[in-house]
């Protein structure tokens, strides 16, 4: 734990140093920073960091000798392997080249929609996604890849933008099949986009912060009621979901997924509170939105545990948007100070217990540098 603690001690005083919402330079200066940081424990960690990074460990070095058509991992994923692989055939590089993308594609997005990089990457470390993306390779690469998607049609829309958002939500189901969950806040978004345009109104009216909690709240628990339901529709629409129910992922985790959950729940609200009495941007809109399906995808894995591998999908953007957005509006410095230092200590405080009590849901502690890198 002695590094993830070194880690966030330098971000947060290069952040105090560098100032990111000063300038353009600074805050790219300051993401640079961070980048190389987590680049450097993500990709230079021994093979144990990680609760899934022997599998893909293995499987990268048998890559030449893995029939595709009887795998039960997802083509372009294997395909990815099989490129990396021709390159170099040390998964050092491999995880090297997935903590690029990744970690790269993260603080882009932060770059580029975050009110406050410094509070974004604090939170990306201390609410799960940086050490989940160095677990779940196949669930964080397609997580990366519908944020390069959705980086099209937040702040602009056209139609190329929607063509070319489309297409990398498709190539992220190649990477993992579960990312068809993303379409439905892609349809979402587009449909009422193209509504509001042909209003000449740039309001999403049903996305008012009042409105999207009781519809969080009335969506979880139609769905965690008819749960079934969308276990048969979604087993009939991807056959290789179906493998996951006679597996450990396919059992209940109510305490695991509801502590996920309120964490999720609690943002949502306290969001709305903060953001009630504002005009919304879109940067706003959209992470309400998604921090709602992080709700409800934490819910649905009450009943089913693989569900809680989805909610990275949406939970990222909790951490590099949403809470920065509420954080950030027109408040008294000393309030603003307040809030910021309780929603850090509370992030800090969660990743802390998980790394003591469950530290099986993502194995990263403790942590390992790789000093062989060959083999």
């Amino acid at each position: 734990m002695t590094t993830y603690l070194v880690l966030i001690f330098l971000i947060f005083v290069g952040g105090l140093g560098i100032q990111p919402r000063r300038s353009p330079q600074s805050r790219k200066v300051f993401l640079i920073f961070s980048f190389i940081l987590l680049f450097v424990i993500s990709a230079f960690r021994d093979y144990s960091v990680g609760a899934d990074t022997r599998s893909y460990v293995g499987l990268f070095k048998n890559i030449d000798y893995i029939d595709f058509t009887k795998s039960r991992y997802e083509n372009g994923f294997l395909e990815y392997l099989k490129i990396i692989h021709h390159i170099s055939n040390n998964p050092t590089f491999l995880l090297a080249v997935s903590s690029i993308i990744c970690i790269g594609t993260a603080c882009v997005f932060v770059y580029k929609y975050s009110y406050d990089p410094l509070l974004s990457i604090l939170l990306y470390i201390q609410l799960d996604p940086f050490f989940f993306q160095m677990t779940g390779m196949r669930q964080a690469l397609a997580t990366a890849i519908v944020m390069m998607g959705f980086s099209f049609i937040i702040t602009e829309f056209s139609l190329w933008r929607i063509i070319v958002s489309f297409l990398f939500l498709v190539l992220a189901m190649q990477f993992h099949s579960m990312s068809l969950i993303a379409f439905v806040p892609f349809a979402i978004w587009c449909i009422q986009k193209a509504k509001n345009r042909n209003r000449n109104s740039d309001e999403i009216k049903y996305l008012h912060p009042q409105k999207i909690v009781l519809l969080t709240i009335a969506v979880a628990l139609i769905g965690f009621v008819v749960f079934p339901l969308i276990q048969r529709v979604i087993g009939i629409m991807l056959p290789n979901f179906a493998s996951y129910s006679s597996s450990v992922w396919g059992e209940s985790n109510y305490f695991a997924s509801f502590f996920q959950n309120l964490i999720e729940f609690v943002f949502l609200v306290v969001g709305a509170i903060y953001l009630k009495n504002y005009e919304l941007s879109e940067i706003d809109k959209f992470g309400f939105m998604m921090v709602a399906f992080a709700t409800i995808i934490t819910t649905l894995s009450m009943r089913m545990e693989i569900w809680g591998r989805l909610t990275g999908m949406f939970s990222i953007y909790t951490a590099t948007i949403f809470v920065p957005s509420f954080a950030t509006v027109e408040m008294d410095r000393r309030n603003r100070l307040i809030l910021k230092g309780l929603i850090c200590l509370g992030a800090f405080l969660y990743m802390v217990v998980v790394f003591i009590f469950r530290p099986e849901w993502e194995s990263v502690v403790p942590y390992v540098f790789r000093y062989h890198f060959f083999g």
